[in-house]
């Protein structure tokens, strides 16, 4: 008899890997534009060019984050935390985008910097949910 093939864990496992992809994507982006990215996420703000520097250190920060999610992929080691972490990481980003972005937004603007990590948040802990415990 053949060797049978988990195709539920394959499916999963692309899911995963295309999640990291996009992430990785967004991190490479964070990391080496942050002044772009921090524009694209919340807009030019009210402080000007004196908050520029925290701010890059901050939108490099989120970048960063994802390192530990592609070492992870690359090492064979648990999944499932560093999905955990992304989709906790995820939520307190939407609610504090929505805090500091509500007024002054438009309606596309807010849909799209609230949508993105609510959506990213979702498709973390859908993934964590299918993930086995040893990935």
């Amino acid at each position: 008899m053949r060797g049978t093939v988990n195709h539920g864990a394959s499916n999963v496992m692309r899911s995963v890997r295309l999640y990291a992809l996009i992430r990785i994507a967004f991190g490479v982006a964070a990391v080496v534009m942050p002044k772009t990215t921090g524009r694209a996420i919340a807009g030019d703000g009210e402080a000007g060019d004196s908050a520029a520097p925290l701010a890059k250190a901050f939108v490099r920060g989120m970048g960063g984050r994802e390192i530990g999610l592609v070492t992870a992929l690359r090492t064979g080691r648990a999944l499932r935390p560093w999905l955990i972490v992304g989709a906790l990481a995820d939520t307190v980003d939407t609610a504090a985008l929505g805090v500091a972005n509500w007024r002054h937004s438009t309606p596309a603007k807010r849909a799209l910097v609230l949508g993105v990590p609510a959506l990213t948040a979702l498709a973390a802990a859908g993934l964590a949910s299918r993930v086995p415990p040893t990935f």
